[in-house]
């Protein structure tokens, strides 16, 4: 019994420095300047992990119970700041009501974000014809994926067709 205890003990610690060795290799990937400008603007979140996609950093993590990704270029600079929104209620009053009555409103919900950007703030909507049900298709056999992009004050301002 002492022997099996060593050996799962031993096992794990293996399976934790190998953890700790990729999540090392991962952040090892971005360069200085952005880590350092992340942990200057968000100093209280735990970084959950980075991932790099052409020229960009992407950061992602919890913070007050939401899910976050940030962007930055590998010069460091912040791009944007994206933010899950779990219920449609917190986009603007305008937006809720087009989502309600408006051209898309027998549409299911995808997915709801907030955007913030140096230049603006937006509220992304991601829609789908099918009611979210990746098997069922419309009487055409084809699924449209849209999504719906609001101002800070909820006026529709584009409409981007996945």
């Amino acid at each position: 019994m002492k022997r099996l205890t060593v050996k799962i003990i031993l096992i794990a610690a293996i399976g934790l420095v190998s953890f700790k060795v990729m999540a090392q290799k991962s952040k090892n990937n971005v360069p200085q300047v952005v880590l350092t400008n992340f942990s200057a603007n968000y100093p209280q979140v735990k970084l959950e992990h980075w991932k790099i996609n052409k020229d960009t950093c992407i950061a992602s993590f919890n913070w007050t119970h939401r899910k976050y990704q940030v962007f930055y270029s590998k010069a460091g600079g912040w791009l944007r700041s994206e933010r899950i929104i779990r219920h449609k209620t917190s986009l603007p009053t305008e937006a809720q009501l087009f989502i309600k009555t408006g051209k898309y409103a027998s549409w299911y919900i995808d997915e709801l974000k907030s955007v913030k950007t140096p230049s603006e703030s937006l509220f992304l909507v991601s829609i789908d014809n099918n009611n979210g049900n990746a098997v069922s298709y419309d009487d055409n056999g084809s699924v449209e994926n849209k999504v719906l992009y609001f101002d800070a004050s909820g006026k529709l301002v584009n409409v981007i067709e996945l």
